[in-house]
């Protein structure tokens, strides 16, 4: 440990411990979206026990973010990549309850626990702000339904290693894979059924060789969104179309089809 003074130990071990590469503390931060969606479940379950005969009531999750224990003391904090790949499997949760909370915020934006790192000569987008901005930009209007069969994580809670969002947004179709393997990288098979007609498709990525890399003044772009074109095939198949490509360990994937669709004229 270098030389510090007793009031920036404390800061020093936080700091070295959040960006620890320990699997226990990796698989630990990502099993604790276990523990969301079985709040979000049943915060739902609740309210339909109680809402009036045919009444939907919407829910509001005003603020959740990722914030680690041992981080409390700190004002300014900034998000590694591990804490990435835990937005973006909240946010592929929050698709799939979106019917009963449709409003949901990040909390907070800025420094204090903040997707965006600011300070007097640089301001840039911390690994989870990069999540942020590629869902933003990306994900569609409309959820659609999806059904993933892979093996568990490494961890007591035993969730999908592969999770998946799909939502469309008039003629494209949006696909978020999130691979939460430490490092094992897969083949990912996708069977979209219903799509007929011409696909273009484009892929964005977020991934670096180091699970809990940080972006920082010095180098703001360590991890970011980067175009994917290599490892991804489409073919026709009866009823709809096969999407294959290679997810890296601890990556996150967007996929992006854009539809020009076969229109028969009628007679």
């Amino acid at each position: 440990m270098p030389n510090l003074t007793p009031n920036s130990v404390l800061r020093y071990w936080v700091i070295q411990r959040h960006g620890s590469p320990s699997r226990k503390i990796y698989y630990d931060t990502l099993g604790s979206v276990s523990r969301m969606e079985y709040f979000l479940n049943q915060c739902i379950q609740d309210v339909h026990n109680f809402s009036p005969p045919g009444k939907r009531i919407p829910l509001a999750f005003d603020e959740w973010n990722l914030w680690d224990q041992s981080m409390r003391q700190l004002i300014q904090c900034n998000y590694n990549l591990r804490d990435g790949l835990w937005v973006a499997s909240m946010l592929n949760l929050l698709h799939r309850v979106a019917l009963d909370v449709p409003f949901a915020n990040i909390a907070q934006m800025v420094n204090c626990i903040g997707i965006i790192w600011s300070e007097k000569d640089a301001t840039f987008l911390t690994a989870s702000g990069e999540v942020f901005r590629l869902y933003a930009n990306h994900a569609g209007d409309k959820y659609l339904p999806a059904k993933v069969e892979c093996p568990e994580m490494p961890h007591k809670t035993a969730l999908a290693v592969l999770d998946v969002s799909a939502t469309r947004s008039g003629n494209r179709t949006i696909l978020f894979f999130v691979n939460r393997h430490y490092d094992g990288a897969m083949d990912v098979t996708c069977d979209l059924q219903g799509i007929t007609g011409k696909q273009n498709v484009q892929a964005w990525e977020i991934h670096h060789d180091n699970p809990v890399q940080y972006n920082t003044p010095q180098s703001p772009h360590e991890v970011a969104i980067r175009e994917k074109k290599e490892d991804l095939s489409l073919t026709e198949e009866a009823g709809g179309v096969v999407l294959k490509i290679a997810m890296k360990a601890h990556s996150i994937l967007c996929v992006e089809l854009e539809l020009e669709l076969d229109i028969v004229a009628e007679p």
